[in-house]
């Protein structure tokens, strides 16, 4: 048996396995970076592709989350 193969085939199987996704905001899915509006308003800019697989994820039934210190408000 190849073992490359041995281990992709390892590797599938635990990926099966994975139930929820959880990931920092601040340097994952932005650059780490604060625009601040005229009134000090803070926003975040994100990078699309980086948070691409959150979709794809939640369609396979696989719950996702962000952990951050800051106060975030979101839709959902």
């Amino acid at each position: 048996m190849n073992h490359f193969n041995s281990n992709y085939n390892d590797v599938i199987v635990k990926a099966g396995r994975i139930k929820l996704l959880l990931t920092d905001l601040d340097g994952t899915l932005t650059d780490g970076g604060i625009i601040l509006d005229d009134i000090g308003m803070e926003s975040k800019k994100f990078q699309l592709k980086d948070g691409k697989a959150v979709p794809l994820l939640r369609r396979s039934d696989i719950k996702t989350g962000v952990i951050t210190r800051r106060e975030v408000l979101c839709s959902r």
